[in-house]
């Protein structure tokens, strides 16, 4: 029950942008707030084939060192693959916006370029939430997903009245970033040394497998 509500979170949270736009701003802003979105949204597609393929492998794993190696590589190759892509189509973005949309879409290229920025965060947290639920847990990626949307919703309805589509990015990056210290938290409790420096990690790496052998 709870993977299904938090996959209807998921779904409500990616579209509450344009949603709720169009309840509290005007139509130029909704549509500016459609078109970057679609746009910074097609580079979920990364995230999600990561998670995909991580969920599986953590799962193959007997020891909790070996997960959080895994995770920690996969958290490194998908940040730099998420913010090489997201500098790519945020320098993209001033010049394929108007020549695909024309010139009344410039105004979502800003937007674009915030949301290409929250798509670096997403992908980040959609690896720690993989490891959590790979571990059995789904509490605290289920805290996280519903608190995010609740601030989300309220973020839209200050920043999208006052700053249209760009208050709609604004909201959501925020949102992202809430979400990625929640996570981080988590993590620091169910995969310790996740988060930590080399040499630290390495150490807590040790006592753990220590305290597993005893």
């Amino acid at each position: 029950m709870p993977l299904g509500v938090l996959a209807l979170a998921t779904i409500i949270y990616f579209r509450s942008g344009t949603i709720a736009l169009s309840v509290v701003s005007g139509p130029a802003a909704t549509a500016s707030f459609a078109v970057a979105s679609s746009a910074a949204f097609g580079l979920l597609m990364l995230p999600n084939a990561v998670a995909a393929g991580l969920m599986p492998r953590l799962a193959a794993l007997p020891r909790l060192e070996q997960q959080v190696e895994l995770v920690r590589r996969s958290l490194r190759w998908t940040f730099a693959l998420s913010a090489l892509l997201s500098c790519a189509l945020a320098g993209l973005a001033p010049f394929a916006l108007p020549f695909l949309f024309g010139d009344r879409y410039r105004a979502a290229v800003v937007p674009l370029v915030i949301l290409a920025g929250a798509i670096v965060v997403v992908s980040t947290n959609t690896v720690l939430g993989t490891a959590l639920l790979a571990r059995g847990l789904t509490s605290p990626v289920f805290v996280q997903s519903l608190i995010s949307l609740a601030a989300n919703i309220a973020l839209l309805a200050i920043l999208g009245s006052l700053l249209g589509a760009l208050g709609a990015a604004l909201a959501m990056l925020g949102c992202e970033l809430l979400g990625l210290a929640l996570l981080a938290r988590a993590c620091g409790r169910g995969l310790p040394g996740l988060l930590a420096l080399p040499h630290t990690a390495q150490t807590m790496g040790t006592a753990v497998h220590r305290g597993q052998v005893s």
